[in-house]
């Protein structure tokens, strides 16, 4: 979805395209396009459950009791990263504090993506990987690769090449 028109007009965001893309049975990727009247302070925000937090590279990986939850930018040229508690409103407007992994950079256009994944406790959640050229960009999770055109906003499983069988013919 574009989310532009959700923002006050101050704000100067010509385009906010979000897509999330769920690829079974683990992994969500955030897909971000973000483009402004002028260069600017952006920041993304998400909100893990959990504080119990250690830092992996660009990952961040939350333990719960039942679960652990990885939270990594798969874009993080010219973005910088944070953990902490940061302010907030809740539904009423009264003021409040969400434990928050933050992203931010200073653009016209930003195009970032956030790999979630989660698993068991015991087990240790996917990774994901990148590769990009261009606007094809191309996504592995679990020995599998996926797909993405940047500009048109299409996602696909690349096609497995399946085994040639012998010819039965004499």
């Amino acid at each position: 979805g574009d989310a532009a028109g959700a923002y006050p007009a101050d704000a100067g965001l010509k385009r906010y395209r979000r897509q999330l893309i769920f690829i079974k049975p683990a992994t969500l990727l955030v897909i971000d396009d973000i483009m402004t009247t002028r260069s600017r302070e952006l920041e993304l925000r998400f909100h893990p459950e959990s504080h119990a937090m250690s830092r992996f590279g660009e990952a961040f990986i939350f333990k719960g009791k039942s679960a652990t939850f990885r939270v990594e930018n798969l874009t993080p040229a010219n973005a910088s990263a944070r953990c902490e508690d940061l302010p907030a409103k809740d539904r009423d407007g009264k003021p409040l504090t969400l434990f928050t992994v933050a992203y931010q950079t200073r653009s016209d256009h930003w195009q970032n993506v956030t790999a979630l994944t989660w698993s068991a406790a015991t087990v240790k959640p996917p990774v994901v990987k990148l590769q990009r050229q261009d606007h094809q960009w191309e996504f592995k999770v679990s020995n599998r690769t996926y797909l993405f055109d940047a500009q048109t906003g299409e996602f696909h499983r690349e096609n497995i090449p399946t085994e040639s069988k012998p010819n039965d013919a004499p």
